[in-house]
């Protein structure tokens, strides 16, 4: 999970133009709740060095499990369903394995 120099991608409907990165629309966001979570990284520090725009790591006190869900159909807050096309043809290995499970 990264940023990303190309925001305007984010606009796009189409937007897989990585190489299996997860580019984030607002990293500084997650980086803030990291802080919130690891008392090892100062957010306020954190965000000097990304002004400064040099490529600095940090060690984390503590790992973080982060869980990535792709989903091809949700519902919308408001009751609309969205449909997104199965880029990475999950949907169609989930029905597989769905349909050996359930015989």
């Amino acid at each position: 999970m990264h940023d990303t120099p190309a925001k305007a991608l984010f606009k796009r409907d189409y937007r897989t133009y990585s190489h299996g990165c997860i580019r984030l629309a607002r990293p500084v966001d997650l980086l803030e709740k990291f802080s919130k979570i690891d008392t090892g990284i100062d957010f306020d520090e954190a965000k000097k060095i990304l002004d400064n725009d040099v490529h600095t790591r940090l060690y984390p006190k503590k790992q973080v499990p982060i869980d990535t869900v792709y989903l091809t159909i949700w519902v919308m807050r408001n009751g609309m369903v969205e449909f997104r096309e199965d880029l990475y043809g999950y949907d169609t290995l989930q029905l597989a394995c769905q349909k050996d499970h359930f015989q």
